[in-house]
């Protein structure tokens, strides 16, 4: 199984792909991980699509390619990433233009969200990410996600050291989430 991990902060040195460094170790030699380089697609412009930018292409085959996506996010006032909506909004148009019957590239994925942030940990953002994913029919995984609320001292210093407990959470949710994707792929 091919896992398409979404790191929905382009920061260097996001936390949030700490935690995906972290899943991926977790998921060594059970599934194949990837990670989506998306940081040069443009915003989304009707224009612009059909044809679709290269950069465009690429993500969007990518995400059709995967057997499932896990989803790091952040928040930021509340709520997901613009650019991970950017993102989501391009995965979810349809293969041929107006032909909503040709699908999508993110129609039908099994989908995990993880993510560490400030004092909610994540879940305000998820809980949007959670009913934008429905909307674009993914099956999205809602237990065992990890909300990990970091320290302040985290967001001034640019520095966080990963707990055993929040490793665990991890290695849990990565153990959960192969299951759940291979029931649904296997549906």
């Amino acid at each position: 199984m091919e896992i398409l991990f979404i790191v929905g902060s382009l920061r260097e040195g996001s936390f949030n792909r700490m935690i995906a460094d972290q899943a991926m170790k977790d998921l060594a030699g059970k599934a194949e991980v990837r990670f989506l380089d998306w940081h040069e697609i443009p915003m989304l412009n009707a224009d612009w699509n059909y044809p679709f930018p290269e950069s465009v292409n690429i993500v969007r085959n990518a995400i059709h390619d995967a057997d499932a996506l896990w989803i790091f996010c952040p928040e930021y006032n509340g709520s997901y990433p613009g650019g991970l909506k950017n993102l989501l909004d391009y995965a979810s148009l349809t293969f041929k233009a107006g032909d909503y019957a040709s699908g999508t590239p993110i129609m039908g994925k099994p989908v995990a969200i993880s993510g560490a942030g400030g004092g909610f940990g994540t879940s305000r953002a998820q809980g949007k990410l959670i009913e934008l994913l429905t909307q674009l029919r993914c099956q999205v995984m809602e237990e065992d996600r990890v909300m990990i609320k970091l320290p302040k001292s985290a967001f001034s210093d640019g520095v966080w050291d990963m707990t055993d407990e929040d490793k665990a959470a991890i290695a849990k949710e990565a153990n959960a989430f192969l299951t759940f994707a291979k029931d649904h792929l296997d549906k």
